[in-house]
């Protein structure tokens, strides 16, 4: 656990360069510029690069139906300036994002949906076993080191507490979804994540909820709603699947490893786990300073 701590607080202090250079782009914004906290009624003008959410939207790997009166859509170049700005982003740190739409409704802020995973067909046995729980609850100490020893711009799923809502699996939707605190920004509301499993992986949403107290079952009821407005394109459901197809390991825990940028896998190794955190996280900028912290400690060992 102090190899892991360590080894967070080295990628964080390394990761400040370029925060810093994101701070200064900010600097530099214009004033008219739209977040994602936004109000605004069918009379008012769309700034530009925004449009309302009126028809089925064409994605990578499905389509979406329009999820409210006053959804708004955001396109690519709105989208990165929003994620630099507000979320901590870098350049480029958008272009693993789908679609971002804002203002769903009166209870969610924006839902951002990234491009499909093709971490392989998940299976659901073996879920709620104790291996399974055990390895939630290595999921879970992983964030919570998070939370810790990165700063907030670096994820926005470092957990300081416990779940708002567990990982839950619903299998006749082909769906998992969780709630944490929303440490990545002011805004008070919980952040939910779900992932809709389908032939090839599956697609991951992020619901930002406006009440910092929103009951459970009402969370639960807008992440059904939100991914019911999904539908994997033809030769893409998870009935799809055929003999043959790549298939994860762990099930549905794998997933929710790759969603969290954590590691459950067979050997519980923390340099690669700090690794695969900056991988699946897209901090590409990072991987070099602890490829070259490795080298310089495998040499220092071996005169040693």
């Amino acid at each position: 656990a102090m190899k892991t701590r360590a080894i967070y607080t080295i990628l964080a202090a390394l990761s400040m360069v370029g925060i810093s250079q994101g701070s200064a782009q900010d600097v530099d914004s214009s004033t008219d510029e739209v977040g994602t906290s936004i109000s605004l009624s069918r009379t008012d003008e769309l700034p530009t690069g925004y449009q309302w959410f009126d028809e089925s939207l064409s994605l990578k790997r499905g389509t979406l139906a329009p999820l409210g009166e006053e959804a708004i859509l955001v396109n690519d170049e709105a989208m990165c300036e929003i994620s630099e700005r507000e979320w901590g982003g870098y350049a480029g740190d958008c272009l693993s994002t789908d679609q971002l739409i804002l203002q769903v409704s009166d209870t969610i802020d924006w839902v951002r949906i990234e491009k499909p995973s093709y971490l392989g067909h998940v299976t659901f046995g073996g879920w709620g076993l104790d291996e399974q729980r055990r390895l939630i609850e290595r999921i879970e100490t992983q964030l919570e080191e998070k939370a810790n020893f990165t700063p907030p711009q670096w994820d926005d799923l470092a957990i300081a507490e416990h779940w708002r809502v567990e990982p839950t699996l619903n299998e006749e939707a082909k769906l998992l979804y969780f709630a944490t605190s929303d440490m990545l920004s002011n805004e008070p509301g919980p952040l939910v994540k779900a992932v809709r499993f389908d032939r090839q992986g599956y697609v991951e949403f992020s619901l930002k909820l406006k009440d910092p107290n929103t009951p459970r079952a009402e969370i639960e009821s807008e992440i059904v709603r939100v991914i019911s407005a999904y539908e994997p394109s033809q030769g893409e459901t998870y009935s799809d699947y055929r003999l043959g197809d790549e298939v994860v390991a762990h099930g549905p825990v794998g997933a929710l490893s790759a969603v969290t940028g954590t590691y459950v896998g067979p050997r519980s190794n923390s340099w690669a786990a700090a690794l695969k955190i900056i991988l699946d996280n897209r901090y590409m900028f990072a991987a070099p300073f602890l490829l070259a912290f490795l080298w310089i400690r495998g040499g220092m060992k071996k005169k040693g």
